[in-house]
């Protein structure tokens, strides 16, 4: 099964975080971590791809995630909901 969030950061640093939806076998074990760096430490990361299908594909995560994150991020002072 899967299951979506949605994770508004204002600052950076790791947040940890674990499965809170009954979704099946191991459910318990279902741990994460999010990595929230400004975006010159991300385009830095981005640059340490140095073969052209590594490059592509972070080149293509980037947009996606510019996209994603463009159409989705609330306005300041509006209300922010964890989960879909």
């Amino acid at each position: 099964m899967r299951n979506e969030f949605t994770f508004y950061a204002e600052n950076t640093g790791t947040y940890f975080g674990q499965c809170t939806q009954l979704c099946g076998l191991y459910h318990a074990l279902m741990w994460f971590r999010v990595k929230v760096v400004t975006q010159s430490q991300y385009a830095a990361w981005l640059k340490t791809f140095n073969n052209p299908a590594d490059e592509a594909a972070a080149k293509a995560a980037a947009k996606t995630t510019y996209e994603q994150t463009s159409a989705i991020v609330p306005a300041k002072g509006s209300t922010t909901k964890f989960g879909r």
